[in-house]
């Protein structure tokens, strides 16, 4: 029992490495699909120090939730200083984080279709997105990267996500 806490904790402290690399922002740490596969590194350590795999996936989403926290509060600050340096208005703020929510639930109905049916919904999505941002006048920069948070449990990987965040 001893040796398995030791391990639990090995493997928290690895995942949080690898979160601290910004590695389970494409994937690697969302650790276990619905069909209970683990990626390489975390099943070798599975394997290696017979962990129990619920407590593994507690530990892999707790650390997912953790890290989502924090990217909507480093979201959050990114718009409070958009709306001090005049970029956009509380208004706007207050749009941009209920389309970012209606975003993350439509984003969650597509988990079960195939990659096809994904990448028109996304391109459905997309549309809808670039008149929603004309009418109410916000720049694409405050909807980028973390927006709509790790999609990669939903089978969105790639690099995507890079270069939308406002230049600061």
């Amino acid at each position: 029992m001893k040796n398995k806490t030791k391990a639990l904790m090995a493997l928290t402290a690895i995942v949080g490495a690898l979160a601290m690399a910004g590695i389970s922002s494409i994937g690697i740490v969302k650790a276990q699909s619905t069909n209970g596969n683990f990626p390489p590194v975390i099943q070798k350590l599975v394997e290696k120090f017979n962990l129990d795999t619920v407590q593994v996936q507690q530990v892999l989403d707790e650390n997912r939730q953790e890290k989502q926290a924090q990217n909507q509060v480093r979201y959050n600050e990114i718009l409070d200083k958009a709306i001090a340096e005049g970029k956009i208005t509380e208004d706007q703020k207050i749009l941009i984080l209920a389309k970012q929510e209606e975003l993350k639930q439509k984003m969650d109905s597509l988990k079960d279709l195939s990659r096809e049916e994904k990448q028109a919904e996304m391109e459905k999505i997309m549309d809808d997105m670039k008149i929603w941002r004309q009418d109410n006048n916000i720049n694409f920069g405050f909807m980028g990267r973390g927006f709509i948070g790790d999609m990669s449990h939903l089978g969105f990987k790639g690099p995507g996500n890079k270069g939308f965040w406002p230049k600061q």
